[in-house]
């Protein structure tokens, strides 16, 4: 994936709208979050928990290799369209409690993996 790809741009664009839709005083630590433990409640939340499930034990591996230009590829167009369809569908912030953590959660799980990992995309600024 380049840097100049429409790939690599919707990335960078997801990433900073999960970044900020996350509020680290509202958040537990991840330590004990597993997201197939996770009840969801829309569609799309369950296609994109589904992939996630599948997604991190293979993030994890490449990671452990040092293997991260493959760890970073799978943040493909087919995830990120299922991150788009979460975000533009769901509502993250929503009045159940339990639903709202979950949500945070699975969308903290899938941020964090990929900036403490790869790179902290909120940081490219547009035109730079």
């Amino acid at each position: 994936m380049s840097v100049n790809s429409p790939q690599f741009n919707n990335l960078v664009i997801i990433m900073k709208r999960i970044h900020n839709i996350l509020d680290p005083k509202n958040l537990t630590p991840l330590e004990d979050f597993d997201a197939s433990r996770v009840l969801p409640y829309e569609k799309e939340e369950v296609r994109l928990i589904n992939a996630w499930n599948i997604i991190i034990p293979l993030f994890d591996n490449y990671i452990k290799k040092e293997d991260y230009v493959n760890a970073g590829l799978l943040y493909g167009p087919d995830f990120l369209d299922l991150i788009n369809n979460f975000l533009d569908n769901v509502k993250v912030n929503a009045s159940d409690p339990l639903a709202r953590m979950d949500r945070l959660m699975v969308l903290k799980s899938i941020y964090d993996a990929f900036t403490n990992n790869i790179a902290d995309l909120t940081l490219i600024e547009k035109g730079k």
